[in-house]
């Protein structure tokens, strides 16, 4: 396993303005999707952040560890149902769409075999009725390769 020149989140920032799952926050505003940080605008995003992987064993010949790289996004919405629907679809999306796509990055290129989620979705607003923004998070772990 090659290290990535950058980090997954950013990677899979790239790979949901390719899928269409999010725009680029510097020609839309029609769910941006941002990596690292949460912008304070427009209220409704997508942020996506690097979590732990998971080693799924390795080669015994060569020594290759085979990892999966995690990730958390950040769905914020302006109202609860609008948030899960698009967490919903986003779960969707990765389970099901994400299959040896390539995404450049910089001089960089890479493959992202598949996406797979580690759970539902899970709703962050703990039923607070005081917060304008509703946030929600799909988790999940990528297997991402280094292609050039």
């Amino acid at each position: 396993m090659m290290d990535l020149l950058h980090p997954q989140g950013r990677i899979i920032q790239e790979l949901f303005i390719l899928l269409g799952i999010g725009t680029n926050p510097l020609n839309s505003s029609v769910w941006p999707v941002f990596s690292p940080k949460e912008p304070d605008a427009p209220d409704n995003c997508l942020v996506i952040w690097n979590k732990d992987g998971e080693e799924k064993g390795n080669d015994n010949n060569s020594g290759e560890v085979f990892l999966y790289r995690g990730i958390s996004v950040l769905v914020r919405a302006t109202d609860h149902n609008t948030g899960y629907q698009k967490a919903m679809s986003i779960r969707s999306t990765l389970n099901k769409s994400v299959d040896h796509a390539v995404v450049s990055l910089g001089d960089s290129l890479y493959c992202i075999d598949c996406v797979t989620t580690t759970g539902d979705v899970m709703d962050l607003n703990m039923g607070k009725t005081s917060d304008r923004l509703q946030r929600f998070t799909v988790n999940a772990l990528a297997d991402i390769k280094i292609l050039s």
